[in-house]
């Protein structure tokens, strides 16, 4: 009498990792990035930036999940959510190597920091100064124009983090 053999049959996840990814703008190029609430710097691989034309900012190691650890250089560019003049960009760390499997890896708290700043500038249409009495404050330059009653006003400018 013969068994049966059956052939295994691998269970796939069904787990959609649509959500977790992002298209973030380095130099105007898009990048497919993964949003990784384990790591603590934005992390790409070295095949974003194949000419090494940026300066090396220093060194990091950085540890893997698994405890491996890799020496990646620093690099500081500037990156953005959009290509386009409504999306402003933010000066950034990124870790760069060739060790990583994707494209690149943001923690959720840089994430949330570009989106951040594209949400609060926009909400000004675009403006770097809030056009408003607020945004003004009287200041005398001397007594004389303070007794005639002429004022100079200094516009406040408001850091943008």
């Amino acid at each position: 009498m013969r068994k049966k053999i059956s052939q295994v049959q691998y269970v796939q996840p069904k787990v959609d990792l649509e959500p977790l990814k992002y298209i973030i703008y380095i130099n105007g190029k898009a990048i497919n990035c993964v949003l990784d609430s384990g790591t603590q710097i934005f992390i790409c691989n070295s095949n974003i930036f194949p000419d090494n034309s940026n300066d090396e900012f220093g060194k990091i190691t950085l540890s893997s999940a698994f405890g491996e650890n890799v020496e990646a250089k620093l690099i500081k560019t500037s990156i953005a959510l959009g290509n386009n003049s409504l999306s402003h960009p933010m000066d950034c760390l990124v870790a760069i190597t060739d060790k990583l499997n994707a494209e690149a890896l943001i923690p959720p708290s840089l994430y949330d920091a570009l989106c951040s700043i594209n949400d609060k500038t926009n909400k000004k249409e675009n403006d770097t100064f809030a056009e408003s009495v607020d945004s003004f404050t009287p200041f005398s330059n001397d007594e004389n124009d303070a007794e005639s009653g002429k004022e100079i006003f200094i516009l406040r400018a408001t850091q943008i983090i």
